[in-house]
């Protein structure tokens, strides 16, 4: 019960954030959030209409599973759009979090076998430093999948980007940052 509070708080967090630097005049609305059974009840500003970036839905599933997102991708799960986040705990065990991609409501955990080099040395780079480098080189687009991968006996993660002109597949050195290439995604 504790950790799903803190998700709500984080969630309404990351959708103040999203307000404060969109720089538009959204629709907003108040979300009353309840910390404890004996704390008084905050409230916390929501958009009606945004949707979770991937590093928002990273840092909701990190909140309630200790550990480091190796994977994730938009999808659907139940008919709602969804981050599924995959998550390598302290153990090297991989557990999935379905992160609602409107709300930042978490949807269900499920365990997860990791890829080999998911349970291996983490790169220096979280993810979500990937994911930046990826967003620098590939500007005005939308990350849409993440995964640690090899690429030419790199490690790398992989970061599709939609963009206006269709997806990209970003591969960026996951120890250095540097971007390795950038090429149509299937």
């Amino acid at each position: 019960m504790k950790s799903t509070l803190s998700i709500t708080a984080l969630v309404g967090l990351a959708g103040l954030m999203l307000v404060a630097c969109s720089g538009t005049s959204d629709t907003v609305i108040t979300q009353t959030v309840t910390a404890t059974a004996t704390s008084e009840p905050t409230s916390t500003p929501i958009t009606t209409d945004a949707q979770l970036d991937v590093t928002a839905a990273i840092e909701v599933a990190l909140a309630s599973v200790a550990g480091v997102a190796v994977e994730g991708d938009l999808t659907d799960e139940a008919g709602r759009s969804a981050w599924s986040i995959e998550v390598r705990d302290p153990n090297i065990e991989g557990i999935e979090v379905y992160v609602d991609a409107v709300t930042g409501e978490i949807l269900r955990e499920q365990p997860e076998r990791l890829s080999d080099l998911a349970r291996g040395t983490l790169p220096a780079l979280t993810a979500q430093e990937g994911i930046t480098a990826a967003l620098a080189a590939q500007t005005g687009g939308r990350v849409t999948a993440f995964d640690l991968d090899r690429e030419d006996g790199i490690v790398v993660w992989s970061v599709i980007v939609r963009g206006s002109g269709g997806s990209s597949e970003v591969y960026v050195d996951a120890n250095s940052g540097r971007v390795l290439l950038s090429e149509p995604a299937d």
